[in-house]
């Protein structure tokens, strides 16, 4: 589904492994619910029109999300929680200024995460730790 004119993240199947949604119009995803794509190992959503980050819940499966080259400016609370075998995840080259505390939180296999090409200045302390 790359290099179509999506405004809308369309449902997936179960079997799908990678969703290849780039170069193309979405500018919001509410809340995507991708746990019933049980498959779904790699999500690429590059060269959108994103401005916001909901809560992810991904799949067991899921190790790649790549958001590079949006419009991000904010990473909330918590957005990735429910992503724990995220592997790789990509926010390169967006307008993202802050992060808000455990804004990466719960990302325990977390090997590679791109922040460059961003107007960032510092992390917030905590952003990586669920409180105790």
């Amino acid at each position: 589904l790359r290099e179509n004119r999506l405004i809308a993240l369309p449902p997936c199947t179960p079997a799908l492994t990678a969703y290849k949604l780039s170069f193309n119009e979405i500018r919001n995803i509410y809340a995507p619910d991708l746990k019933h794509c049980t498959a779904l190992e790699n999500l690429d959503l590059t060269n959108n029109n994103l401005e916001e980050l909901p809560q992810f819940r991904c799949p067991e499966s899921m190790q790649v999300i790549d958001l590079s080259d949006n419009r991000l400016r904010l990473i909330p609370t918590e957005s990735f929680t429910e992503c724990p075998t995220l592997y790789a995840l990509n926010l390169q080259n967006n307008r993202i200024a802050a992060t808000e505390p455990r804004a990466f939180a719960g990302l325990i296999e977390l090997r590679y995460l791109r922040l460059d090409g961003n107007d960032l200045t510092a992390l917030v302390p905590g952003s990586f730790f669920m409180e105790s």
